[in-house]
């Protein structure tokens, strides 16, 4: 692709566009503090578990019933609150049940919406993340642009995105997906 031609990228967010970007923001930031504490309660639970099962003991089973709601509450935490940040971004914010189109060119970005456009340098972008089903293009640390997959018309468009992206953002890369970004 010659470095005068932009590349146009149109789509249409959907919740579970969101939803997907909620997870995935979340899970980013908190996983390493979400998953040794869900480690621990399940050890917990599994001890308990086995020693009132051996010992024929009620009263570590009487026990450990705060700890299995600590755990539910816990999972129900981790789970539920990046669903219900979707939700209410995806019914607060009217730019997101219309189309959207995306230019990139050598030059930055130009973003269209319904009711707004912009146009942004590249030297604006911190971090590039890919997941599974979209990438995010971040300003800072949380805040970020939403550009799924699906938008691109095939996955040569893709390809040509990437090679320009890259060649813009040079010393950064696009972040390949870890466990969390190969799941959403």
């Amino acid at each position: 692709m010659p470095s005068n031609e932009a590349l146009e990228i149109t789509g249409q967010y959907t919740m579970n566009d969101i939803l997907r970007f909620q997870y995935f923001q979340s899970q980013r930031r908190i996983w390493w503090f979400a998953v040794p504490v869900t480690a621990f309660l399940f050890l917990i639970l599994g001890v308990a578990a086995f020693v009132s099962v051996v010992y024929r003991s009620v009263e570590v089973a009487r026990a450990a019933i705060p700890i299995v709601l600590a755990t539910i509450f816990w999972l129900t935490l981790v789970g539920l609150c990046p669903y219900l940040s979707a939700r209410r971004v995806y019914k607060t914010s009217i730019a997101l049940g219309e189309p959207v189109s995306f230019e990139f060119a050598a030059n930055g970005v130009h973003a269209v919406t319904g009711y707004s456009s912009g146009d942004t340098s590249w030297k604006a972008f911190w971090a590039i993340y890919e997941a599974k089903t979209f990438f995010s293009l971040y300003f800072n640390a949380g805040s970020a642009w939403l550009l799924p997959k699906r938008f691109f018309s095939d996955l040569n468009q893709q390809e040509q995105w990437c090679r320009l992206v890259e060649a813009q953002i040079e010393p950064k890369k696009i972040v390949k997906p870890g466990v969390v970004g190969k799941l959403l």
